[in-house]
């Protein structure tokens, strides 16, 4: 991908991206705009990050191409969720530091635990990390995107979500009990 196709890209999906993030940002929990660009990254497994310190989130254009071209709007919809809760997850550790958290102090403790010693998607060949799913900020992340999209859409999109294998055997009884505890409000 040149310049010129990522700009012409960008200008075709900001609309739908921002429109996502607005319609979906009454979930979060956040009390503030949700800052994101778009990023570029090859391999549409890479869908998005979140930079800790400022809290923008990156898209990955090439996975948002291609996830629009397979008509899989849902696709977007559930990771762009799944990276709005790791900004409230890096909110609320920042509000630890002054006793103004929201959630329990266990979980803050787990997530700042975790930011120091953080475990990416892939390993340095490429290839899938388990121990990426392991950490409990991306297991909330996924069970949140999961439950607001299952809420949301009644079940329709259940099936076609991607969850990853430990969270359906090794790990499936507390991604199960973290999906119920997230209540969306109609």
């Amino acid at each position: 991908m040149n310049k010129e196709i990522f700009k012409k890209l960008t200008a075709q999906y900001a609309p739908l991206i921002q429109w996502l993030i607005d319609s979906d940002s009454v979930y979060t929990n956040i009390d503030k705009k949700i800052m994101w660009m778009f990023a570029w990254d090859d391999n549409p497994a890479i869908t998005g990050t979140v930079n800790r310190t400022t809290n923008v989130m990156s898209v990955n254009i090439v996975f948002v191409d291609e996830a629009y071209q397979e008509n899989r709007i849902f696709d977007i919809e559930y990771f762009l969720l799944h990276e709005m809760r790791h900004i409230y997850q890096n909110i609320q550790v920042e509000k630890f530091k002054t006793n103004k958290n929201t959630i329990s102090d266990s979980f803050i403790l787990k997530w700042i635990k975790e930011n120091k010693n953080y475990i990416k998607a892939l390993d340095g060949s490429g290839n899938e990390n388990i121990d990426y799913f392991k950490q409990d900020c991306e297991l909330d992340a996924y069970a949140f995107a999961y439950s607001v999209m299952n809420q949301k859409y009644f079940g329709r999109y259940n099936q076609s979500l991607f969850v990853p294998d430990v969270y359906q055997y090794e790990l499936k009884e507390v991604f199960d009990s973290a999906v119920n505890d997230f209540k969306i409000e109609s």
